[in-house]
């Protein structure tokens, strides 16, 4: 199913990660799955430039990537949950642990996924929340 290019909903998603994260290759399959149905995969590098692409809006999802630098994944959720609480938002973390899960959860995270990551089901459940709602 495409997206009709006319529809108002948003048609971008955000994938926030640090620049020095190993075992990213999976974003460049997500982003040749989802292109295709018009779907734009947008990619920030800090917590900062994170919070200015949500305040902007016109995201349909985003996918918090934690693994070392500077960038802690439920930091970055924190901060995007206090711009927008209802935007779909997945975690991908080293540590899926009681305390982390417990965390995500009460900020209402749709998915926490273990590193590494396997790109087609973060592709898979992107595409049902956005493609297919």
């Amino acid at each position: 199913m495409r997206l009709n290019l006319n529809d108002a909903r948003p048609r971008a998603v955000l994938i926030a990660h640090d620049p020095s994260a190993e075992g990213l290759e999976w974003i460049d399959e997500v982003r040749s799955v989802l292109e295709p149905d018009g779907l734009l995969v947008r990619r920030t590098h800090s917590a900062e430039d994170t919070a200015r692409c949500v305040e902007r809006g016109g995201l349909a999802a985003a996918v918090l990537v934690a693994g070392g630098g500077r960038m802690n994944g439920l930091s970055v959720l924190r901060i995007v949950r206090s711009i927008d609480v209802v935007l779909p938002c997945w975690l991908v973390a080293l540590r899926t642990d009681r305390s982390t899960l417990q965390a995500a959860l009460a900020l209402r995270v749709t998915s926490v996924i273990a590193q590494p990551a396997e790109a087609m089901d973060i592709a898979r459940a992107l595409r049902t929340v956005i493609v297919d709602a």
